[in-house]
């Protein structure tokens, strides 16, 4: 049986990086991040999860909207994404 993980397009991705892109997009989610820094944390973590799935879409071809279509549960696969990115796994 297929684990969650390996349907997840978003968590598959951010895998596959290599340690260049990888500080790319830890630079971005950076950034995304500076401008909500007052904000609670729930509003952190889906802003950072929103700029993975961008980046992801980005790389990919796709929008973000058309990426989302693709998903059965686009919020929690982009924080599966974040969560990847984070660990580094």
């Amino acid at each position: 049986m297929e684990n969650k993980d390996s349907r997840n397009v978003v968590v598959r991705w951010c895998q596959e990086l290599d340690a260049e892109a990888r500080v790319t997009l830890s630079r971005r989610l950076r950034d995304s991040l500076t401008q909500v820094q007052d904000r609670p944390i729930e509003a952190m973590l889906a802003t950072a999860a929103a700029a993975v799935m961008a980046a992801c879409a980005e790389d990919l071809g796709l929008n973000s909207v058309e990426l989302a279509s693709l998903l059965r549960e686009p919020r929690q696969d982009a924080l599966a994404g974040l969560l990847t990115v984070v660990s580094g796994t």
